[in-house]
């Protein structure tokens, strides 16, 4: 071999250990994405906007949205931050600050492309408000009464002990004059720049949110219970303006005379006269209103309700544009597709289909007592849907009554299946075009019996069959030789999960195993291999159903539903927003961040990259990489040489250097999971032979953090 081959193969080396220095530091994996409600689907509590274009939006589980259309489209951006965010300010184009909950203070010096956390205070504290004077100097308050100052860009900060109550809001006009607001009523003045704070008398004893200065001397702030106050004199008298209803939020001026107020149940008032007088104004929603952001004539107001919500004037609030959007405000409990980009979402009253892989969803079925549980995707013509209905009587009395509906043409139609109308339809599945299951429950409460239908001539006639084995059947699945349907029993109080299977196409049907734990869920990504779900546990069979092992607990987690790609990689979704992975047949679970705290219901895979998920308040979540990193991995900093990988490059093994109990996680360039280990040897063998040649990133997780190196398959 010659010296300039030899130097040739070399270089390309470590160009590629160059390129992925550089990606370590800023994957490019998406992760689970927001498709309902729109942009995203977490409250959002304050705003910052430059121009009226160009902003940013800070809210709940560490959202981070900017805007560079005046809110036409949204970039999510990527932070360390999990906590909820409840105030953000930018000093000038570049350098920016928000702080929340978890005495979280996030800092940019790139205009709010990255963030880093600062340390200020204990992680129980909670900071309500952040605002700057210049780059340097800049206050945060606290819940705990507590201010904090840095005068050093929040490298350092001092601590000053104002209140044995929260305070809400920290403001100031020039390098000297500022004013803190807080609960009871309290207002504290600065004339030093914030070395000392004084107390003044505001007049009221109710929670002052929000405060604002229109000139050097006229400062307002309001509150709850009809509080808005104003004064004159720079904050050291204080007077109440009244006939004024509603809890306030928030108070923001463009000028002298123009500002606004909004506050819960969808309140917007409006002055002209520097805040003498205020008027109404129709914002259209009912959603609790928690923030304006005024910049030229265009005003910005971040509110919640039934979904967050995001509202523009552009004419001095004559008209109010939403931003946000929702299909469906119900809790969504079923999502199903038959490929990766025809499918189902349906949730109480509606149902909603996407043809291009949920870049839009549309609904298709607009019914306002229907409760859908259940959807089954056939093909892109038919579909079925199962549920129950609630109506109430001319006594006021409510009753219920069960439905199986079947769409032909794609889900323009949908005609109601001929079934027992007092049942209750948990789920649907069938085998092919004409062989199908639902199974429920014959009544509400736990003094039923679990039911499970079947139809050979795709719904038109349905067989019931009555299990007094269970109170509840929950699930169905059909593989090509057997049908299963699982659920619960109450056993003397106790409650005891169940399975059942039918081997001759639903004519009989056996238990085949009774778990400890309701089950909730079931699939099969072959007729062999099997998992089901339930409310904190996973069993798995490997020979058609006949038995089930329970597999590992992960945590004290509630899971509703299962989904599976191939015989090892699948999810798992539950309360609490909680996405599992396993990538080994369930014999390893780790966690993926869905961006929501919300209860996912149910779950889809499509393929290795592509899955589906929806959940309470109209919740549908995508992911096209796979789910993307663990959590405790991607938002976790790259430590330069902290991890050793030897032989690299490799061609069938590599060997990490694991002192402490971690786990071992192989990423590829596009962000998705090749592979995963648990070890707790000082030496870890990892065997490549199934991955593709190429560059690979390896990141390893344990008490210490998360640690990643990279390497090469050749």
């Amino acid at each position: 071999m010659s010296h300039t081959h030899i130097n040739g193969h070399i270089m390309r080396i470590i160009i590629q250990f160059i390129l992925v220095f550089v990606f370590i530091s800023n994957v490019n994996s998406q992760g689970w994405e927001w498709q309902n409600p729109s942009p995203q689907g977490n409250p959002l509590y304050s705003s910052w906007f430059f121009n009226p274009d160009y902003g940013f939006m800070v809210g709940d589980i560490g959202t981070i949205m900017k805007t560079t259309d005046g809110g036409g489209s949204w970039n999510m951006i990527k932070s360390n931050a999990t906590e909820k965010l409840l105030s953000v300010h930018f000093v000038d184009m570049n350098i920016g600050y928000i702080a929340g909950e978890g005495a979280s203070i996030l800092k940019t010096v790139d205009g709010g492309d990255t963030w880093l956390k600062l340390n200020c205070s204990d992680p129980q504290d909670i900071f309500t408000c952040v605002y700057f004077i210049n780059e340097d100097i800049g206050f945060v308050s606290s819940a705990y009464g507590r201010v904090f100052k840095t005068i050093d860009g929040g490298e350092t900060w001092v601590q000053h002990n104002l209140s044995n109550h929260s305070l809400q809001c920290v403001k100031f006009f020039d390098s000297n004059n500022g004013i803190i607001v807080g609960d009871y009523g309290k207002i504290y003045i600065t004339e030093d720049g914030g070395n000392t704070w004084d107390s003044k008398n505001s007049q009221s004893e109710n929670t002052l949110r929000s405060c604002t200065y229109l000139d050097s001397n006229t400062i307002m702030a309001v509150g709850s219970m009809n509080t808005i106050v104003k004064s004159i004199d720079g904050g050291n008298s204080w007077s109440l303006i009244e006939n004024l209803e509603g809890s306030f939020m928030s108070i923001e001026f463009s000028d002298l005379t123009s500002g606004y107020i909004v506050g819960m149940e969808g309140v917007i008032l409006k002055s002209q006269d520097g805040g003498n007088t205020w008027q109404a104004q129709s914002s259209g929603i009912t959603h609790d209103l928690f923030s304006v952001f005024l910049v030229s004539e265009t005003a910005y107001v971040l509110g919640v309700g039934t979904y967050p919500a995001i509202l523009k004037s552009t004419n001095g609030g004559g008209n109010w544009m939403e931003l946000s959007n929702s299909e469906s405000i119900y809790p969504m409990a079923t999502i199903h597709f038959c490929d990766e980009d025809f499918g189902y979402a349906a949730s109480y009253g509606n149902i909603l289909r996407t043809e291009n892989g949920g870049q839009d969803w549309i609904k298709v079925n607009d019914d306002g007592v229907d409760w859908h549980k259940s959807m089954f995707c056939q093909n892109q013509l038919t579909a079925y849907a199962a549920g129950y209905s609630g109506f109430f009587d001319e006594f006021g009395g409510m009753y219920f009554s069960a439905f199986i509906k079947k769409t032909t043409d794609g889900g323009a139609t949908w005609d109601s299946l001929a079934v027992q109308g007092t049942d209750f339809y948990n789920s649907v599945f069938f085998a092919n075009e004409n062989d199908g299951f639902a199974v429920g429950t014959d009544m509400p409460d736990e003094t039923g019996n679990g039911i499970i239908l079947k139809t050979n001539n795709g719904g038109l006639t349905w067989e019931k069959y009555i299990s007094s084995k269970s109170v509840q059947l929950n699930s169905v699945f059909c593989t090509s030789n057997s049908v299963f349907a699982v659920g619960y029993d109450l056993v003397q109080g106790v409650y005891e999960g169940i399975i059942l299977r039918s081997s001759d196409g639903g004519i009989s049907w056996e238990s085949v195993e009774n778990s400890s734990n309701i089950l909730t869920g079931i699939h099969f990504p072959n007729d062999s291999v099997g998992y089901t779900v339930g409310s904190h546990h996973i069993l798995k069979t490997i020979d058609y159903g006949i038995t089930w092992d329970e597999l590992e607990e992960i945590e004290d987690t509630w899971h509703n539903s299962i989904s599976f790609v191939n015989a090892n990689t699948g999810f798992v979704a539950g309360r609490y927003g909680r996405i599992f992975k396993t990538l080994d047949g369930g014999i390893n679970w780790f966690e993926q961040w869905s961006k929501t705290k919300n209860e996912l219901y149910s779950i889809d895979c499509i393929d290795e990259h592509t899955a589906y998920v929806s959940g309470h308040r109209g919740i549908i979540l995508k992911t096209s990489d796979g789910g993307g990193p663990p959590i405790g991995v991607k938002d976790l900093p790259f430590v330069s040489n902290s991890l050793k990988v030897f032989p690299n490059p490799a061609t069938n093994l590599i060997k990490l250097e694991t002192p402490l109990r971690s786990r071992v996680f192989i990423v590829n360039l596009g962000g998705s999971l090749m592979l995963s280990k648990d070890s707790s040897n000082e030496i870890t063998d990892i065997d490549i032979t199934s991955l593709p040649k190429g560059v690979y990133i390896v990141e390893v997780v344990n008490k210490l953090g998360a640690f990643k190196s990279k390497f090469i398959k050749q």
